[in-house]
């Protein structure tokens, strides 16, 4: 998976658990560039303190064209935040109107990788715009 392979006015990055690691590379790639381009990262984890990277995150939001969604399945209490698991209602709610020209990339467990192919799938994007990439215990 690479940004430098599928061009694309913006890209979408979808994260669970450690699948963050690729896509932040990715992250970290266009903002050494300079790249203006929008970059969404809708990243799902248990808990607030599964977010690997949480600050590093936090900061690149301030620094770049990013959109850091965090989406936790087991939030304390006191979460503002989304809550429950990345869908097609919740990526609806944050996509711009121009999401049919971005570039999908999905890492994480393999579950949450057929729910994104679907779901993507059923907004319409073609296939050949969603890329992904598994991380199964074997």
């Amino acid at each position: 998976m690479s940004i430098d392979r599928e061009p694309g006015q913006g890209f979408v990055l979808i994260a669970g658990g450690i699948g963050i690691t690729p896509l932040r590379s990715m992250i970290l790639t266009m903002k050494d560039r300079d790249d203006p381009r929008p970059v969404f990262l809708f990243y799902a984890a248990s808990t607030i303190d599964g977010v690997l990277y949480r600050q590093e995150l936090e900061t690149l939001q301030r620094q770049m064209n990013l959109k850091l969604v965090l989406v936790l399945s087991k939030p304390a209490s006191d979460w503002a935040g989304e809550r429950g698991h990345i869908d097609t209602a919740l990526l609806k709610r944050y996509l711009p109107t121009q999401f049919m020209r971005f570039q999908y990339f999905v890492c994480g467990p393999g579950r949450m990788l057929d729910a994104m192919e679907e779901d993507l799938t059923a907004l319409g994007l073609p296939r050949s715009r969603v890329h992904s990439e598994r991380f199964d215990v074997v």
